[in-house]
């Protein structure tokens, strides 16, 4: 009997989630980060101050780092952008077993309206 297939309605995969994907950058200039699985969490810490962090293929979701600061962000995203400005950016993110395919695209707009 074969398994069933890992879903993005599936909170089994999220809760059970957690291979790590480690990297560090030092670039200054954007590198995008095309993850294969979707994130169940990244954590992130700078360096030095002026490094950023966006999410996905969504714009306006650059996020600044200050230095020395670890941030965690519960966030199911296939894609990251990282930007150092100076010094370096490690992430580890938290992958879950479900294909990056089943996770739609979405605009700021899409999510929220501000007045």
């Amino acid at each position: 009997m074969p398994l069933p297939r890992a879903s993005i309605a599936s909170s089994a995969s999220f809760q059970i989630s957690g291979t790590p994907y480690v990297y560090t950058t030092t670039g200054t200039s954007d590198e995008t980060i095309s993850f294969k699985f979707v994130t169940k969490a990244i954590t992130v810490v700078a360096s030095a101050s002026g490094g950023t962090i966006s999410f996905g293929d969504i714009a306006n979701t650059t996020f600044p780092l200050l230095a020395g600061e670890v941030y965690r962000f519960e966030i199911k995203v296939k894609k990251v952008v990282l930007n150092a400005a100076s010094g370096d950016i490690s992430i580890a993110a938290e992958m879950t077993n479900v294909d990056n395919i089943q996770l739609p695209t979405h605009t700021q707009g899409d999510l929220a309206s501000v007045s």
